[in-house]
């Protein structure tokens, strides 16, 4: 049974990201077969103190990391470089996984493949709102958006690891840079 690592990237968003972490706890997969690993952009909102609670009571291993602010492709190289999973998954803190998250990642981690991405829907409640950014992600496409998806780390490792000057795509798909 392969050891997961899922990582979070996050900047003041303590509310969502304890949704996050909660669906988080309440995996299918096997709660001493995977870690969980927030890498915080120097919240001011309270998420520190917020992650020192849920550390206390979590089901897996859940770390923390606080850091300077540049940008979630340097916080997503600091979780891989914290991992122990030899399989990193990847979510962002205002998204909620279903239970079978990780055991359907996994499963279709089979030999060859390196890289899995995962179908994501938007949250209605955020879907409503004009100029809120929500992911809708049904089928492969050439992005491969972090908010859902799976790596063997030693293809991230390999790779150079992300970008930290990409900071995500803009409200028209464009590329941000930092």
């Amino acid at each position: 049974v392969p050891f997961i690592s899922v990582i979070i990237p996050t900047y003041n968003r303590q509310e969502l990201l304890r949704k996050a972490v909660g669906s988080l706890f309440h995996q299918t997969y096997y709660a001493d077969r995977y870690e969980i690993i927030i890498v915080d952009n120097s919240s001011t909102d309270g998420t520190e103190e917020m992650m020192k609670t849920l550390m206390q009571n979590a089901p897996c291993e859940l770390r923390y990391y606080r850091k300077n602010n540049e940008g979630p492709g340097a916080s997503r190289n600091m979780g891989v470089a914290q991992a122990k999973g030899t399989i990193i998954a990847f979510t962002d803190s205002d998204c909620a996984a279903e239970e079978n998250w990780l055991m359907n990642g996994v499963a279709r981690m089979i030999e060859g493949i390196g890289i899995v991405q995962g179908k994501t829907l938007p949250n209605p409640e955020q879907e409503q709102k004009t100029l809120q950014q929500t992911m809708k992600v049904v089928s492969e496409d050439a992005y491969y958006q972090t908010c859902n998806i799976f790596y063997l780390k030693e293809a991230i490792v390999r790779a150079g690891g992300f970008s930290a000057e990409f900071c995500g795509l803009d409200f028209f798909g464009m590329p941000k840079l930092g």
